[in-house]
C-alpha cells in the first residue's frame, strides 16, 4: 500500500487516538512519540526506530541535530533536531531504562505499522501508513519554502520522488498552474 500524505488536524487525531485507545487497541505513548518524532524530523521509520540518544547531539550554534545513516540509501543524514522532542526522548529512556548507545525504541516497523492500521481503521482514515508521517513533514515545509528546499530536506536524489509526495499537495497544484498560466500567457509579437 501507497501511504498518503496526511494533514495536521489527522495527524493530532491520530496522535490523540494513539494516546487515548481505542476498541481495538491500547493506548500507546510509545508509539505517539514515535510518530511525532517521525512527523517532526522526516526519517523513515526504520531510521527512526535505529535512533540512538547519542545521535542527538548540540551543535556549535547551539541547536539540536540528528546525525544518522539512512538505511535505505546509505546516506548520512545531519539536520536540526527539536530540542523539546530531544527531551522528551531522553525522559523516555531514563523511564524506560535505555543507555544512550542503544536504540530509543523497542519495536520492529512491522508492529507499528499493524498498530497504526487499527488506529487509522478507528479513525476511518483510508491510505495512512507509516510513511504518511514523512509525507506530512514535506508537506509542512513545502507550505513555508520551495520544492527544492523539500527534496533537500527529504534527502531526495530525484525531484520527481519529491513531486511524488506533494502530488496531491493544493499549494503545488496552484503553483504549477500560475506557472503554467505565465508560459501560456506570454505576449509575443510578430515581426
Amino acid at each position: 500500500m501507497t501511504s498518503r500524505p496526511i494533514t495536521m488536524e489527522e495527524f493530532k487525531n491520530i496522535v490523540q487516538a494513539i494516546m487515548d485507545g481505542g476498541y481495538n487497541f491500547r493506548p500507546n505513548p510509545t508509539i505517539a512519540l514515535l510518530c511525532q518524532m517521525q512527523a517532526s524530523c522526516g526519517l523513515r521509520i526504520n531510521d527512526c526506530l535505529r535512533v540512538r540518544l547519542k545521535d542527538i547531539y548540540k551543535s556549535e550554534d547551539n541547536h539540536y541535530r540528528i546525525k544518522v545513516k539512512e538505511q535505505k540509501t546509505g546516506k548520512w543524514r545531519d539536520t536540526i533536531f527539536y530540542a523539546d522532542l530531544y527531551f522528551k526522548l531522553s525522559e523516555y529512556c531514563i523511564e524506560h531504562g535505555r543507555k544512550k548507545d542503544e536504540p530509543i525504541f523497542n519495536l520492529t516497523s512491522r508492529a507499528v505499522s499493524k498498530y497504526l492500521k487499527k488506529v487509522t481503521e478507528y479513525l476511518d482514515l483510508d491510505g495512512v501508513g507509516t510513511h504518511s508521517f514523512r509525507k506530512l513533514y514535506a508537506t509542512e515545509i513545502f507550505k513555508n519554502s520551495d520544492l527544492l528546499t523539500v527534496s533537500m530536506a527529504l534527502m531526495h536524489s530525484n525531484i520527481n520522488t519529491t513531486v511524488r509526495y506533494l502530488a496531491k499537495n493544493p499549494r503545488l497544484d496552484s503553483v504549477l498552474e500560475e506557472c503554467g498560466s505565465k508560459l501560456l500567457n506570454i505576449e509575443v509579437t510578430n515581426k
